[in-house]
């Protein structure tokens, strides 16, 4: 499948139901921070329901091979799948993507990702337990993008009741209703949050979380072995001092326009 700015200008359809949750890729508010925080496995996929617009989620990078867990129901066979990968400029850095296998029982869907080269996410090493820190890690929803937000990175507990019940996210330290990863001190997988219908920073009853045993076994039935789990001993290692910030550091990044620059055609006049 080879994505050119022709066929942008022919997605000429876009879903109602969808549209509440899409962002105007035209305009330059459209924008997608990439700073530090965000881990190289952890990307921006773009569903694309209009010339015009884009739905965003965070996908999880599985393997090398370019295999990315999304929510499942986040495409359909048939849809234009983009993730970003080096830039944001969508007809440059946009890798097309199929959706490779489904996992209904589980609420996720597997994406085959052309050409992306990304390491896949470690996982922890072992189940969370009561007390656990994590961090979700995520790219901010339709909105807050177009508003030019930085990607997520908030902190959370974990709570788990009783020795064989799963863990759940504290209620002292609730999470918005946004798909990402939680990953705790090291940058391991402990879960991915599943948002609940159209993604908000407020927090919902219907977030679903799917936890590490749960993503273990679908890289199991992919016939992936797990990217090797972060050093523990990270958290304990002598602090590394600082280097001062650079001046160049990225901000955020405008996502470019789908179809031809304007500014361009009057350059060429």
């Amino acid at each position: 499948m080879r994505f050119s700015r022709f066929i942008f200008s022919c997605l000429l359809f876009c879903a109602p139901a969808a549209h509440s949750q899409t962002v105007d890729s035209t305009k330059e508010a459209f924008a997608v921070s990439q700073g530090a925080a965000v881990p190289p496995y952890v990307v921006p996929v773009l569903r694309l329901v209009s010339k015009t617009h884009v739905e965003p989620t965070t996908g999880l990078v599985l393997s090398g091979s370019g295999l990315v867990l999304v929510p499942a129901g986040f495409a359909s066979a048939g849809d234009e799948i983009v993730v970003l990968d080096g830039g944001t400029d969508i007809v440059s850095n946009g890798r097309p993507a199929r959706i490779e296998r489904n996992f209904p029982m589980d609420g996720l869907q597997v994406l085959s990702v052309y050409g992306l080269k990304r390491p896949g996410a470690p996982f922890a090493e072992s189940a969370p337990a009561d007390g656990d820190p994590v961090s979700l890690v995520a790219f901010p929803p339709a909105e807050q993008i177009a508003e030019g937000a930085r990607p997520l990175d908030q902190a959370a507990t974990l709570t788990v009741f009783g020795s064989t019940a799963d863990p759940a996210v504290s209620s002292e330290s609730p999470l918005p209703n946004v798909t990402g990863p939680l990953l705790d001190r090291c940058g391991n997988v402990v879960a991915l949050s599943i948002a609940n219908d159209v993604q908000t920073m407020e927090t919902s009853p219907g977030t679903r979380y799917k936890w590490r045993a749960t993503l273990l076994g679908i890289i199991e039935k992919l016939g992936l072995e797990p990217a090797p789990t972060a050093c523990a001993a990270k958290e304990t290692a002598e602090p590394e001092e600082t280097p001062a910030e650079s001046e160049s550091e990225p901000g955020p990044v405008v996502i470019k326009p789908l179809g031809p620059d304007p500014e361009a055609d009057e350059a060429e006049h």
